[in-house]
């Protein structure tokens, strides 16, 4: 798949832990581990970085109505913050904007997208995205408190994406690699150990 003249640059971006043979991704409107600050940074760096040219507009972060929810802070600052959610009455406040569509949403941003979670809204723009940056969380007894109301990663990117390039993270307080993924076909080169520097 290439990119239409015009588009968003999209890459999903997300954590998951493997938990019961599945990537958990979150529990409920928290994140099943306790919090990795290593992570946070890296989180920053991938949605804010410019990726299609040096003068780019604000670029978007785009999430479902239960990841807005669970944000500490709302909107996320020096992001355009992008909501899917079919809810009516949902009333962001300024710095955030409201789509029931995954293509709306898209062409409301300007040249990047980087799309967050929750697992239904990664999904839906599965399609669209070139890239992806997956950090995968390493060892046992990784999740704070047994999920009560898991949220699982189900998509199979493995057969679409290959790997090209990762960054480990083994002295963070809970160990973890950052990898990214190209989609099949997509012909760049590998940005993750520059973003992350």
């Amino acid at each position: 798949m290439t990119e239409a003249f015009g588009s968003p640059f999209v890459s999903l971006v997300f954590a998951f832990a493997q938990h019961d043979g599945k990537k958990i991704i979150g529990d409920g409107n928290c994140l099943p581990w306790d919090h990795l600050p290593e992570d946070m940074q890296n989180f920053k760096k991938l949605t804010m970085a410019p990726r299609v040219m040096s003068n780019i507009a604000t670029p978007a972060i785009i999430m479902g109505r239960k990841t807005w929810d669970s944000l500490p802070r709302k909107p996320l600052p020096h992001r355009k913050n992008i909501i899917i959610s079919r809810q009516k009455n949902l009333n962001p406040p300024d710095g955030a904007a409201v789509f029931d569509d995954m293509g709306a949403a898209l062409q409301a941003c300007d040249h990047q997208a980087s799309v967050i979670g929750g697992a239904e809204t990664i999904d839906l723009a599965y399609r669209f995205a070139n890239v992806i940056f997956a950090s995968e969380l390493l060892g046992e007894h990784i999740l704070s408190r047994n999920p009560q109301s898991p949220c699982y990663l189900t998509l199979d990117y493995e057969k679409d994406f290959t790997e090209v390039e990762r960054v480990e993270f083994l002295n963070a307080s809970i160990p973890f690699i950052v990898r990214e993924y190209h989609r099949h076909g997509y012909n760049a080169e590998a940005n993750l150990k520059k973003l992350l520097a």
